[in-house]
Parts: C-alpha cells; sequence; structure tokens
C-alpha cells in the first residue's frame, strides 16, 4: 500500500488526479514558486514542514494524504 510518505513531490504533480485534489484544497501551496524546486523530496517530509510552519492546516494535510493515498491505492 502506497502513503503520502512514498512519493516524491513530482510524483504527485506529475498526476492530474493528485494536482487537481492539491488545487481544491491547499491552492495556495500549489502556486508557492518553491514547490517546484522540491521535487526530488518526498511529500510526507513536505507536508510536515508544512503543517509545522501553520502554512495548511493539519486537518486540510491529512485530507490530501487521505485522498492521494486513495488514487494510488
Amino acid at each position: 500500500m502506497i502513503t503520502l510518505k512514498d512519493l516524491t513531490v513530482k510524483e504527485v504533480l506529475d498526476n492530474p488526479k493528485a494536482y487537481a485534489v492539491l488545487e481544491e484544497l491547499a491552492p495556495k501551496l500549489v502556486k508557492m514558486p518553491v514547490l517546484k524546486l522540491l521535487t526530488k523530496k518526498n511529500c510526507g517530509e513536505i507536508f510536515d514542514r508544512v503543517v509545522n510552519k501553520k502554512l495548511l492546516p493539519k486537518e486540510t494535510a491529512d485530507e490530501i494524504a487521505r485522498r492521494i493515498e486513495v488514487l494510488y491505492n
């Protein structure tokens, strides 16, 4: 079973359905230019940082993770 922590940022950004989930739930995150520089990082690490910096509520991050994991499993 694939979790969000197993996926790289590039894998999620390159998947149109996963990208749509991000656009719907975290449009500000998708528009951040720095996200494009972090394509080799895993999503788990990025989401942990974004939640810790309070750029995204934990509940929203959990919902994004849940929806993306459904797409990959």
